[in-house]
């Protein structure tokens, strides 16, 4: 049995890996900036769900006390009211001061979530972990910058941590595949040109096993992408979740 911290706990990802961990017997530590997330999370005696904002210096120092290993989940995410130096004080900022209390906690390794957000516009298809990255809004830029301030630290002091990009994940509890589902059922979904961009879906149980396959076996100081067998061009994604929901497709 380990004690594992999962920062983003309350989000759709944190939650599901929240559960995984409580049913493999391992104790939780939940951590996220949102007190109703947290209670949205299953009741277990070896859940311990605190509400804090990672930020804060003091309180991060705080809940990585006695704690084995760390998921990294928690981000600045697309949000259109979230100003620039937000991002920078979440996705970096943050990642720097976890990093350093956790080498003074004694945590024996630390997963970093970041997202293939990271590549931006990728040039050559497919991508990998070594694929050049172009980042082309603040988020990308500040997931980027999260992910090599986390392995910069983790050489200068000789720390286990690795850094994960998810793809697009989806599944139960995930509020963009809701949106998705209702928009192209409600008639309200279209897309520009042929719509032959490319989705890399992945499902969130997948996903979760990813991040921890990540932590248990990943090689400190790599990069693992987790993503489904197949990507999915935009056009053939609409036109399935409006076949399944038996309601014209989309054009």
């Amino acid at each position: 049995m380990m004690r594992v911290l999962v920062t983003g706990a309350g989000g759709f990802i944190g939650r599901h890996l929240v559960t995984s961990q409580l049913t493999q017997g391992h104790e939780v530590r939940a951590v996220d900036l949102s007190s109703e997330r947290l209670e949205k999370l299953k009741q277990d005696s070896a859940l311990e769900a605190v509400t804090c904002d990672i930020t804060t210096r003091s309180k991060l120092e705080e809940v990585l006390t006695g704690v084995d290993h760390v998921y990294h989940l928690a981000s600045a995410h697309l949000q259109i009211s979230l100003a620039k130096f937000d991002y920078w004080r979440v996705n970096v900022a943050a990642v720097r001061n976890l990093l350093h209390l956790a080498h003074c906690a004694g945590v024996q390794k630390v997963l970093h979530c970041s997202s293939v957000g990271v590549f931006g516009d990728v040039e050559k298809l497919p991508a990998d972990e070594n694929s050049p990255c172009h980042p082309t809004n603040t988020y990308e830029a500040t997931k980027l910058e999260g992910e090599q301030t986390a392995l910069r630290i983790a050489n200068e002091l000789s720390m286990a941590v690795v850094v994960v990009r998810p793809a697009w994940v989806y599944g139960p509890g995930c509020s963009r595949t809701a949106r998705l589902l209702r928009s192209v059922r409600e008639g309200r979904f279209f897309f520009f040109g042929a719509g032959n961009n490319l989705r890399h879906p992945v499902y969130v149980a997948d996903a979760v096993r990813g991040l921890e396959l990540g932590l248990e076996r990943g090689k400190p100081g790599e990069i693992y992408i987790i993503a489904g067998e197949n990507p999915v061009s935009l056009k053939v994604l609409a036109n399935t979740v409006a076949e399944i929901q038996g309601v014209p497709q989309p054009r």
